[in-house]
């Protein structure tokens, strides 16, 4: 019963607002380089949407196992985003290591640029 309780329970609102907190994340970014120059804007955008949805989902998802139902790493990645400091399945050092990389590249990166 114990591996019952550890796994993610994927429901809709998790998903949508921890999805949505991301594409804005995403868009104050990039609109922070958009003010510098449009095509660091673009390549922000481009760079955040690759690292953040593909690379940094698919690290989470290496099974279903720890999902109540397959999100295909969307439940995990929205659980990050949202403040989770554990997800089953990753190790604690993974979590914190993905969540210090997307701190660093949503919000730092674009925060030093508008100083600058």
């Amino acid at each position: 019963m114990s591996g019952e309780k550890e796994k993610i329970v994927a429901s809709k609102s998790l998903i949508f607002f921890g999805s949505l907190m991301i594409a804005v994340w995403i868009a104050v970014g990039t609109a922070a380089f958009w003010v510098i120059n449009s095509m660091f804007g673009w390549l922000f955008l481009g760079f955040s949407v690759f690292s953040v949805l593909i690379v940094t989902r698919r690290q989470m998802c290496g099974s279903c196992y720890y999902c109540a139902s397959c999100t295909k790493g969307f439940a995990k990645l929205s659980k990050l985003f949202l403040g989770g400091s554990s997800i089953p399945g990753i190790s604690k050092s993974i979590t914190w290591g993905m969540a210090v990389f997307i701190y660093l590249l949503l919000s730092i990166v674009p925060g030093i640029m508008l100083v600058t």
